[in-house]
């Protein structure tokens, strides 16, 4: 599990640290930085498995990648560094993503990739000889440059290493079901995606394979512990006998029935990422507040962690209404909820939350006494 995240220099934020758990809560208004931070690890972990191809970084939560809009437009930031730098922090195991755009070739690159241009400009150097200093001035300079190659190089091998022990990756989910079995235009990375696109592809297909089909039974099952969508006794009841009865093709022509039953929908979508083995053990859901109400939320919510810590998966929510989590337990290490706020210069920030809030708070109030 990923117990810190370190952004740095990306769009709104210049330096942020997310403390996280396994289910961890965004809560800001619009335009506070939410889905930057979630751009900047989808596209970190794009970097650090050398996927930058442009249908690739598309397929993140980024639409638009040029220097411009991914530079953050401050004063003082040097745009000739890195763009991205990024510490990933897994207990003892810490994970650096670098990330840099290359005006010649006009591509973003992993920062590791600058090793390359190394090596070219020190061949290009030894060739050329000595220029203006004598030629043990050179020999030093030469041993220590290749020192430093040797070096970036054992770095290079230890971040492969790492990254491939922690296969790391991130996917960020906003259910649309105006975009389901919309065929051409889903993530790449996941058969699901982003928006529910390949949803019932992906049921359709593990139906087909017996060592996998019983995924859709247990996605049955956990959508009965939820009563958050349009005739839920109902549903609930026929969910139960279905479950019960474990005929796999009656199941999925349920859901199919149910196409228009928007919140049944996105609840069936939840289940299938959050229990789906194409699905990386990191993930993100957004705009979980347009199809649900308060009380939904924080009752998926619960369920989502609940099995997130049986199935070892680690979730971000994003949410704008606070009041969603005014009575979460503090004490409980399952859950970090993060304040995301901009301060008066338009940087993004982020706050901890570790004060209980008052279930009779004021919001202006609260917010203006938790910032200052």
């Amino acid at each position: 599990m990923i117990d810190n995240i370190r952004i740095t220099n990306f769009k709104s934020i210049l330096d942020i640290e997310l403390p996280l758990s396994t289910l961890n809560i965004f809560v800001g208004d619009n335009k506070s930085g939410k889905t930057n931070i979630l751009d900047a690890i989808s596209l970190s972990t794009a970097s650090s498995n050398f996927l930058l191809t442009d249908d690739l970084i598309k397929n993140c939560s980024i639409e638009n990648y040029s220097p411009d809009i991914l530079y953050p437009n401050f004063d003082n930031i040097d745009k000739d560094k890195i763009l991205l730098n990024n510490t990933f922090v897994f207990g003892e195991d810490i994970l650096l993503i670098s990330l840099y755009y290359d005006p010649e070739t006009q591509t973003w690159k992993n920062g590791w990739e600058k090793i390359e241009i190394l090596k070219e400009k020190f061949k290009e150097t030894k060739e050329k000889g000595p220029q203006n200093i004598s030629e043990e001035e050179f020999k030093l300079a030469t041993k220590q440059a290749q020192k430093i190659i040797k070096e970036f190089e054992n770095k290079i091998k230890t971040f492969i290493e790492n990254h491939k022990k922690l296969q790391f990756q991130f996917f960020n989910f906003s259910f649309d079901e105006s975009k389901v079995d919309i065929p051409n235009n889903y993530n790449k990375l996941s058969p699901i995606g982003k928006n529910g696109e390949g949803l019932f592809n992906y049921l359709k297909d593990i139906q087909k394979q017996p060592l996998r089909k019983l995924l859709i039974k247990e996605i049955a099952g956990l959508i009965t512990y939820l009563n958050c969508y349009e005739n839920k006794k109902e549903i609930k009841d026929t969910l139960t006998k279905l479950y019960k009865k474990g005929n796999i093709n009656e199941i999925v022509n349920f859901f199919e029935q149910q196409r228009d039953n928007k919140k049944f929908m996105a609840t069936m979508f939840y289940m299938t990422i959050l229990v789906s083995d194409e699905v990386p053990h990191f993930f993100a859901i957004e705009n979980m507040e347009e199809i649900f109400t308060p009380n939904e939320c924080k009752s998926i919510i619960k369920q989502l962690a609940e099995i997130a810590v049986e199935i070892k998966k680690q979730i971000i929510v994003t949410l704008k209404n606070i009041n969603i989590i005014k009575d979460f337990d503090l004490d409980d290490k399952t859950y970090s909820l993060l304040s995301i706020y901009r301060n008066k210069d338009g940087v993004t920030n982020v706050k901890e939350i570790l004060t209980q809030i008052d279930k009779n708070f004021k919001y202006d109030i609260w917010m203006k006494k938790f910032f200052e």
